[in-house]
């Protein structure tokens, strides 16, 4: 009989599917072996570790970060606290993205 509430497989069921690299994700998690050499057992969370923890090969968003907060710290801003100085520069360097 069709129910009108029977709208198949459910979202979330689907997204509990076990897929390879889920399954890759739960035995990294459960491995005893915390060393970076344990990566290579593991090529899907090798590659993310690699494109998300390297550090950037050039200065250059350190140094624009120095550049804002030189406009930020003008002679009728002297008076700001560390916490605020600190939030403009963030929102003046997030306003780009």
């Amino acid at each position: 009989m069709f129910s009108f509430f029977d709208f198949g497989e459910s979202a979330a069921e689907k997204s509990l599917e076990e897929t390879p690299v889920r399954v890759e994700f739960a035995r990294y998690l459960n491995a005893v072996d915390a060393s970076i050499e344990s990566l290579n057992r593991y090529p899907t969370i090798k590659s993310a570790f690699f494109r998300y923890n390297t550090p950037l090969p050039s200065s250059a968003p350190v140094e624009r970060l120095f550049s804002y907060a030189g406009l930020i710290n003008g002679p009728k801003r002297q008076s700001l606290s560390d916490s605020h100085f600190e939030q403009l520069i963030l929102l003046k360097a997030n306003k780009i993205f």
